[in-house]
């Protein structure tokens, strides 16, 4: 039955193999049966035959013997759901928000991601299921799980992963035309491993403010706070960018509290630096909304144009149904966000889902990036 990586799958591989014994047993039961009385009583043998209005003994049995296996295998079936449905109040809570095509997952501590939902290992993990837009059903074949995330409803249930490992998650409701690409990946950590993933990955409110904590400490030691918002910036980006930062930046970000921050190096090494946060950050809301999973940074074709060399080039757009060729520019990439379906790339469907509530610094921060892949 395939790699049993949680507490609750081997409930269920319990119940299904209750259940199929069971049903071996009376299919094997019952065709002996009915071939011994196919023998017995055929016409060759028996002349003639009784009229018998009933048998309250063979009634009996038939109805108290089906009763009792239904009654068994409805206790195997409900220890497994109780596991399921119960847990400890303490235990990490995750959404997992279906949408077309893709699973959001949201942890408590703010952290959204959609390319994988990370839980540890042996530790209880709520999962709340939901649904942004049709019924969807979350389904992960080693956790022997499947639940069904309805729009405007909230259900949950507890699960300890018992195996380290990446395991598959899939949808099991048609839900669209991109149904069979709302693929996903669980990873199982250990307990050390997720809790430091945990931590280094919380957003800034989260961590704690640091512009406002330099400033505090830039005041206790007399100096102004003007003073330590440079090097607070630039920690903020440095965290954000990772290994894209610009080196000023990051040497910005090591200026001891109380100093402000070293003079760039040359001019406009601080925009660079902002600018490299701004494409990472732009990088973490496209992997939020799943914009990867249609839109390649390669230059190959899947479901919708590469990001690839994409600002400033030339494309053709059919919009009421006229075709005509527009250079694409910031102006275009918001409103393809905002309004996908207006204006289509030739040769590419309507498929994709827009996106009007993005705030102007999101998208701002998303045209960053697509204009980084040159």
């Amino acid at each position: 039955m395939g790699t049993a990586a949680s507490n609750t799958a081997s409930h269920v591989d319990q119940v299904m193999m209750v259940i199929l014994g069971i049903s071996v047993v009376l299919f094997v039961g019952i065709m002996a049966t009915m071939v011994f009385f196919v023998i017995k009583y055929s016409r060759k043998r028996q002349k003639t035959v009784a009229n018998i209005s009933h048998h309250t003994g063979l009634e009996l049995v038939w109805t108290i013997i089906p009763v009792l296996i239904v009654l068994v295998m409805f206790w195997y079936g409900f220890v497994g759901y109780k596991v399921m449905r119960t847990g400890p109040d303490d235990a990490l809570e995750v959404t997992i928000t279906g949408r077309m095509w893709s699973w959001l997952y949201t942890y408590e501590n703010g952290i959204q991601a959609t390319d994988m939902l990370r839980i540890p290992a042996g530790e209880p993990v709520k999962l709340v299921i939901t649904s942004a837009d049709v019924i969807h059903s979350f389904y992960v074949p080693a956790f022997r799980v499947k639940w069904d995330a309805v729009p405007g409803r909230k259900t949950h249930y507890f699960i300890t992963a018992e195996k380290t490992g990446t395991f598959d998650i899939l949808c099991a409701e048609y839900c669209g035309l991109q149904h069979a690409y709302m693929l996903s990946k669980v990873q199982v950590m250990p307990k050390e491993e997720f809790e430091k993933w945990y931590a280094q990955n919380a957003p800034q409110e989260q961590k704690g403010e640091p512009a406002q904590a330099a400033a505090a400490a830039a005041a206790s030691q007399g100096a102004p706070a003007e003073a330590q918002a440079p090097a607070a910036t630039a920690q903020q980006a440095s965290a954000t960018a990772g290994a894209n930062t610009a080196p000023q930046a990051q040497q910005a970000s090591a200026a001891p509290a109380g100093k402000a921050a070293s003079p760039p190096a040359a001019p406009g090494a601080a925009a660079s630096g902002n600018d490299a946060a701004l494409v990472a950050e732009g990088e973490k809301l496209m992997a939020r909304y799943a914009c990867s999973s249609c839109h390649s940074s390669d230059g190959s074709r899947i479901v919708g144009p590469t990001f690839k060399g994409l600002y400033g080039s030339s494309v053709t757009v059919v919009a009421d149904g006229k075709e005509r060729t527009i250079r694409v520019d910031e102006a275009y990439l918001e409103r393809s966000i905002r309004e996908p379906n207006a204006e289509i790339v030739k040769g590419y469907q309507p498929l994709m889902p827009g996106q009007p509530n993005l705030t102007a610094e999101e998208v701002k921060a998303m045209i960053a990036y697509i204009k980084s892949l040159k």
